[in-house]
């Protein structure tokens, strides 16, 4: 048990240091209501709505307690230029190499990934029928992974 939780103190403060000195920080827009955007790393520092739409792959979290996750997916081939775009409720960065691309995300608001919506978005050059998830791994609130919550990919 104490090797688990040993586990799990260890994840948020790895995960914040990746975060904060990766390079492409992400890019934050105050909306006219006061709210504010985030592009999850872009450079043209615009927000788009995430749309799921013919030639991405859109990933959607079904578990309400969610508040990160840790995606590792694979590809048939060399992954060139991933593009990765992140909803605006939440924070995360990726990383490719080969035939991988890692995903990491965390919720910005302490509440759970909203049901039905994807939180990333994913473009690829190449067949983006071949992209698959290796592994997901979710975890709520306290850092805890949730054994029931699933990922799932969509391909329009």
């Amino acid at each position: 048990m104490s090797h688990q939780i040993t586990k799990i103190s260890l994840f948020f403060p790895l995960f914040v240091c990746i975060y904060l000195f990766s390079a492409g920080c992400p890019n934050t827009n105050t909306n006219p209501d006061g709210t504010t955007q985030n592009d999850g790393g872009d450079n043209d520092k615009t927000v788009q709505p995430l749309q799921c739409e013919k030639g991405t792959a859109c990933f959607v979290v079904e578990h309400p307690d969610v508040r990160a996750c840790d995606l590792l997916l694979k590809h048939n081939s060399n992954i060139q230029n991933p593009r990765v775009s992140f909803d605006s409720d939440v924070i995360g960065q990726f990383k490719s190499r080969d035939t991988r691309l890692a995903i990491a995300f965390v919720t910005q608001k302490d509440s759970g990934i909203g049901a039905g919506k994807p939180p990333v978005l994913v473009q690829i050059d190449g067949d983006i029928k071949s992209l698959e998830i290796s592994q997901a791994t979710c975890y709520d609130r306290k850092g805890a992974k949730l054994d029931n919550a699933t990922v799932k990919m969509e391909r329009p």
